[in-house]
């Protein structure tokens, strides 16, 4: 076993431990999973999941090996499952208390924040799924088609923001209703992924000369007082493809790891003693 399929497993293996301590920590007990972060959640995933399996399936046949799909799908495939089976979860038990086949925490209210997170969220998967039905057709070598690639990753990885909106502001008003552990483990989680998806995307990519992506030509006219600007992109589209997939797990790895540490932190800030003005009066 490499290196990287190893960190790939590793990774797999610790989302799973998270969905544990989440069902151990959160679902069993007092929490309450914000239900429409777990909705975003279940259906975002697993359409990613789906999407990176068929690329990574195509790309394992044409290679002879297993072993580097192994190591980028364990992860998603466990976060998609587990995030699916909390969404799950969520609805019967509302089901079984208010005989409502919605829940009403998912009736949106569009000027909410939430609301609002949750419209950008559905946007972007509209986008990057329309992107992903595209690049099914025609040659997957050209540089147009690593575009909208880019394109297509670009809008799945910004999800990941908005995904996260309704349940940290819950977490800051409710501290108890979240648990810190499980996050923070998913949050090493993708850590881990970071180097078998830099293993696997960075073969074969042209590094850039300049860490600017583009250059700036300027020519003056002094009599006329002219002056013109011109803009050349020096990256090349496999670079840009690198840094649009390393971007994924180290945006979520971020993202949980901040999860974690604001319910950590507003656990901690709920249990300080208030304090008491000495010109109470009893």
């Amino acid at each position: 076993m490499t290196d990287y399929v190893f960190f790939g497993l590793l990774a797999g293996l610790l989302q799973l431990t998270g969905y544990v301590l989440y069902y151990t920590h959160v679902v069993r007990v007092d929490g309450k999973p914000n239900p429409l972060t777990w909705f975003m959640f279940a259906y975002g995933t697993v359409l990613l999941t789906i999407m990176e399996f068929d690329t990574m399936v195509r790309e394992a046949v044409a290679e002879g090996s297993i072993e580097s799909m192994l190591a980028v799908l364990v992860l998603p495939i466990v976060c998609s499952t587990g995030g699916l089976l909390v969404a799950v979860k969520i609805w019967r038990d509302n089901y079984r208390n208010t005989k409502y086949w919605w829940p009403r925490e998912w009736l949106i209210d569009w000027d909410d924040l939430d609301g609002q997170a949750f419209a950008v969220d559905l946007g972007l998967t509209a986008v990057y799924t329309v992107l992903w039905i595209y690049t099914l057709t025609g040659d997957d070598t050209t540089a147009v088609h690593k575009w909208w690639v880019i394109g297509l990753l670009l809008a799945s990885n910004a999800t990941t923001i908005p995904n996260f909106v309704p349940m940290l502001r819950q977490t800051f008003k409710s501290p108890h209703e979240e648990h810190p552990l499980p996050w923070l483990v998913w949050g090493i989680a993708y850590t881990a992924l970071l180097y078998p998806t830099w293993i696997k995307a960075s073969a074969g990519v042209v590094m850039p000369s300049s860490w600017l992506p583009f250059v700036i030509d300027m020519s003056v006219s002094i009599p006329e007082f002219y002056i013109s600007l011109t803009f050349n992109w020096v990256w090349h589209v496999s670079f840009v493809e690198l840094v649009t997939l390393m971007s994924y797990p180290a945006l979520n790895a971020f993202m949980h790891t901040l999860q974690g540490v604001a319910a950590f932190s507003s656990k901690m800030s709920n249990l300080r003693p208030r304090r008491v003005s000495a010109l109470t009066t009893t």
